[in-house]
């Protein structure tokens, strides 16, 4: 019974991970939102340079402006965006962009669900499931998506949950733990 709810659950934050990527699946290549070149730019200087040294964290993308290169990675973690420029190499850097807001969708929805089902909620509430959906197509989400392009923000709201189930945790919880990850996670 555990599985096949695991697996429910798993569908579930993949169809919403979907459903929210539906206004960009229609769009092909004028992305114009605000920050979009700016990640574009980064997904393409970060699988540049794992593909020409296998550097995963460069300190430099030499192939911008015209060769000179630009420190992104020294002023933004790049760990995050490893998935998207491993796959900009084969399907091309707005495809990639795409995959790396369906990841950060899928791992929100996910998250939001764990924190909703330690929080007491049953799996067959309807609170549950509709926690998620409000969560994951929150105005603020929405808009850093759609609009601003902000992955920073979009992480940060997807590591929100595991915030606040490691503080949950650390409240709540009868057993002491000396380490407890989902607030280092959260926070980190």
């Amino acid at each position: 019974m555990y599985i096949k709810n695991y697996k429910i659950s798993f569908i579930y934050c993949f169809l919403l991970a979907i459903i929210c990527l539906i206004p960009y699946i229609s769009k092909t290549s004028n992305l114009l939102e605000s920050d979009i070149l700016y990640h574009i730019s980064r997904i393409d200087g970060l699988s540049e340079s794992i593909y020409s040294d296998l550097n995963f964290f460069p300190k430099i993308y030499f192939n911008l402006f015209d060769g000179k290169g630009y420190a992104f990675p020294m002023f933004y973690c790049d760990v995050f965006l490893i998935p998207a420029a491993l796959l900009a190499k084969f399907t091309g850097v707005i495809i990639a962009y795409k995959f790396e807001i369906l990841l950060i969708n899928f791992f929100t929805a996910l998250f939001v669900y764990r924190l909703l089902l330690k929080l007491g909620f049953s799996e067959s509430s309807i609170l549950l499931w509709g926690g998620g959906i409000l969560y994951v197509f929150s105005y603020y989400r929405l808009y850093n998506i759609y609009y601003r392009a902000a992955l920073g923000e979009l992480l940060a709201t997807m590591f929100i949950p595991i915030a606040l189930l490691g503080i949950y945790n650390s409240i709540f919880n009868n057993e002491k733990e000396i380490v407890n990850i989902d607030l280092i996670v959260g926070f980190g």
